[in-house]
């Protein structure tokens, strides 16, 4: 009985935190249980997770029929950990005949109800398609032969060739995926491709709202929303006209592309607080070079000279902190499989808002560290708006990075799809008062078990995530841009 007990137990940190656990039994639970390595994972919400799992050994059905292929549905929350790859200990019970009846998927193997999945070996590091030979031999630590990993996957599994797939011939003479598929190998793929699409059908419809005016065929791709968000901001809030420097503080900006277009793009000064590292796109790159061919000239104008300084500033500021950044993609790809630790796990997870105070008066980075070389000597220079990058997570104004935030007192606060951090940047910009604008996305009601609706009730869903943000104050009003994906804007103006 205690070693089942501790098994419970097991079960329950593994489902919590997604970490390694190691089974000591294969009984117990919520039925028989099972190991094998994970083929495919697809989340379909916080409530229904599908595992595909190739068992160690042959399920024995009611119909008496042994498969090693298990179909495992689960309720359950999966971890992170639960990847293609992993080898996993899973209880199951085989699924009941009317759920059997309204499945319109033949693949042959044991379709079973799945609980307390557990981590018996994470995925090896092979499986990440995207780690390459130098990243595992610069920070990989020697644990694995960076030789033995293979070359990164295509999109598709099966590796066919789209115009193949659709049942044409290829007309690219340097294509290098397969023709000489199967015809069964072209219905598997097919059928893969349109599940896929179904699944997008479904988030976008999920994403919709009733009253939202922008028709989804008048939408603008999701990559351009920093850039419309951007616009919308600097004609709402004046950020151009202010007679003063405005600055606009960019809150969980990730890489920056929010704060590229305010600071290089529209020429606001603006502050980035963001723990991960700065990165300029391919296309981010060419605007600076155009911008240096345009600026370095002797006759250039005083807007283009000082728009080129602009981007200096960023090019030095992603320099400075390139080497950290791949460490921390490393991190990232790799979180999950067996060369991870415990810190790499926490790394790449979502938090809720530290308690610890040492937390939140942690010391924080400042970049660029160093003037560029082309602002040093540039009498232009006094001219060009500031940028800064505060390398920190925000949570309150009551921290570290809020008292640097109130002592740079910025004109308008701004989140485009800010996570954990859009209610602090809303309860921030009231207490500043001054001007915000976000874009929310993600709810979290596990990390912020504490909101509740205006009715009293858990904010678990987009909607009352939303409802709950404009009870704050009666002056936030709302608005939808025209770009596809969560598009609903709160904000809020200050004379």
């Amino acid at each position: 009985m205690a070693t089942m007990g501790v098994e419970r137990v097991a079960f329950a940190r593994a489902r919590q935190r997604g970490t390694v656990v190691r089974a000591r039994a294969d009984e117990g639970g919520g039925g028989r249980r099972a190991r094998g390595t994970v083929r495919r994972v697809a989340r379909m919400g916080r409530g229904l997770t599908f595992v595909d799992v190739e068992c160690d050994d042959a399920l024995k059905t009611r119909g008496g029929r042994g498969t090693s292929t298990a179909f495992v549905k689960t309720s359950e929350r999966v971890g992170r950990g639960v990847r293609p790859g992993a080898r996993v200990s899973f209880a199951w019970t085989e699924q009941d005949e009317a759920e059997r009846a309204t499945r319109r998927d033949d693949r042959d193997g044991a379709y079973v109800d799945g609980s307390e999945i557990v981590i018996l070996d994470p995925a090896p590091v092979m499986s990440v398609a995207n780690v390459r030979k130098e990243m595992l031999e610069r920070f990989g630590g020697g644990l694995i032969d960076p030789s033995s990993v293979g070359s990164a996957r295509g999109m598709s599994s099966f590796g066919l060739c789209k115009a193949t797939l659709r049942g044409e011939q290829c007309r690219d003479p340097n294509c290098v995926r397969r023709h000489d598929a199967s015809d069964e190998e072209l219905r598997l793929a097919r059928e893969s491709r349109e599940r896929a699409r179904e699944r997008s059908r479904r988030a976008i419809e999920a994403e919709r709202s009733d009253d939202d005016p922008h028709g989804e065929a008048n939408k603008e791709a999701k990559c351009v929303s920093d850039r419309l968000f951007a616009e919308w901001c600097v004609e709402t809030f004046g950020l151009k006209t202010s007679e003063k420097d405005t600055l606009v503080a960019d809150i969980a900006g990730g890489s920056g592309t929010l704060s590229f277009e305010f600071h290089v793009n529209n020429g606001v000064g603006c502050v980035l607080v963001e723990p991960r590292c700065v990165s300029l796109t391919p296309r981010q790159r060419a605007t600076w070079n155009n911008l240096r061919r345009r600026g370095a000239r002797e006759d250039a104008k005083p807007a283009a000279r000082e728009a080129w300084l602009r981007s200096e500033l960023w090019v030095k500021c992603a320099d400075e902190q390139n080497e950290t950044r791949m460490k921390e993609h490393f991190t990232r790809l790799t979180a999950y499989t067996e060369i991870a630790t415990d810190e790499d796990v926490n790394a790449v997870s979502a938090a809720a808002p530290p308690s610890d105070r040492s937390v939140l008066d942690a010391h924080f980075e400042e970049f660029p560290r160093a003037v560029p070389r082309a602002i040093a000597g540039c009498d232009a220079a006094v001219n060009v708006a500031p940028f800064t990058h505060v390398r920190a997570e925000f949570w309150s104004l009551d921290s570290s990075v809020g008292e640097k935030l109130k002592r740079m007192r910025p004109d308008v606060l701004v989140g485009m799809h800010a996570d954990q951090a859009t209610e602090a940047i809303i309860d921030a910009a009231l207490a500043l008062n001054v001007g915000f604008a976000v874009v929310p996305c993600c709810t979290f009601p596990e990390l912020f078990p504490h909101r509740r609706t205006p009715t009293g009730g858990p904010v678990s869903s987009y909607s009352d995530f939303i409802e709950y943000l404009c009870a704050k104050d009666p002056s936030i009003q709302r608005t939808f841009l025209p770009f596809k994906g969560r598009n609903q804007v709160l904000f809020r103006t200050v004379d």
